[in-house]
């Protein structure tokens, strides 16, 4: 299974949308301004951004102005492509808002707007990563879980913490495919567990997306509550589809979201293998992006004495 692929089946991706004269889609709308031609008449230049990259479109549509105030939303297009000169041109004929369910259904994990990040690479890994996990239910868990409101979004471009780990923007999904990444090569597990361990390292901070930002500040929520208080939350709909269709699947995912790290005084201690490689994992991560982080700072305060 090649999950790339497999997406450019549904639908073009926009990496390749110059070999199209037109393409159909849905597409996360990344950023909206108002632009204006030269008779003084205003219009919307739109960013559309899949999972690998982003093209500039031009909508003269009224309609989409009134978008301003409905940034980071899925939506379905029709966009020409036209060439003048050296440079490609697109024009959107047609846009209308969809809902993130239906984003979620019909694109799936995959629509996931990696490509406003901007990290090389990142979408790979991503990618690379899911094509372990063979279980659709598990996949459309991921989902469902993944591609709703704000998010979608901020699962990409929010740090992994504010002072101690993978404190940059990406961060929170960068130190979540490092965890993923190291499941997947732990040997003393079996397929099923690596693909809920998958899984659950990939949304294990997703509670940090409704606790911290994007320009890495804590948010009002933040400030009172914690972030691993909001993973089983914001994953609640997601979690009662699981547990209707994979039910072992969905309880050993609530276990290794909320048990304690071994030597921790209160709560449920992990009693699974996947439950204590998700932890182990998670602290080896973030132990190495804290060395890595101190080491730079040391490194710039070197530079800076010696300058």
């Amino acid at each position: 299974m090649n999950v790339i692929n497999d997406l450019a089946a549904n639908q073009p991706m926009l990496h390749m949308a110059n070999i199209y004269g037109r393409f159909t889609g849905i597409y996360f709308l990344s950023a909206l301004v108002v632009k204006f031609d030269r008779y003084g008449r205003p219009y919307a230049g739109i960013k559309l951004s899949d999972v690998a990259s982003s093209v500039q479109v031009n909508c003269f549509l009224p309609h989409a102005l009134s978008m301003l105030t409905v940034p980071n939303v899925p939506v379905r297009v029709n966009v020409s492509v036209s060439r003048v000169s050296d440079n490609f041109c697109y024009k959107c004929d047609a846009i209308e808002i969809v809902a993130f369910e239906d984003f979620a259904d019909e694109v799936g994990i995959y629509g996931l707007p990696l490509s406003v990040l901007n990290l090389q690479g990142i979408h790979q890994r991503f990618f690379n990563i899911l094509e372990n996990v063979h279980s659709v239910e598990l996949l459309n868990f991921l989902s469902q879980s993944l591609v709703q409101g704000q998010i979608c979004m901020n699962y990409c471009l929010c740090p992994g913490s504010l002072n101690h780990h993978h404190n940059y923007m990406g961060g929170l999904i960068e130190h979540s495919i490092e965890v993923a990444e190291s499941i997947l090569n732990d040997e003393s597990l079996s397929d099923s567990e690596k693909q809920i361990g998958i899984v659950a390292a990939l949304i294990h901070d997703i509670g940090k997306t409704k606790t911290l930002t994007p320009d890495l500040n804590r948010t009002t929520l933040g400030y009172f509550v914690d972030h691993d208080s909001l993973n089983l939350e914001i994953c609640a709909s997601a979690m009662t589809y699981l547990e209707k269709h994979r039910e072992n699947d969905a309880v050993q995912l609530r276990h290794a979201l909320t048990c304690n790290a071994s030597g921790a005084r209160y709560g449920f201690k992990a009693k699974t293998r996947l439950a204590v490689a998700l932890k182990l994992f998670d602290g080896r991560s973030a132990k190495r992006s804290h060395i890595q982080l101190c080491y730079n700072a040391s490194t710039a305060q070197q530079i800076n004495a010696t300058n």
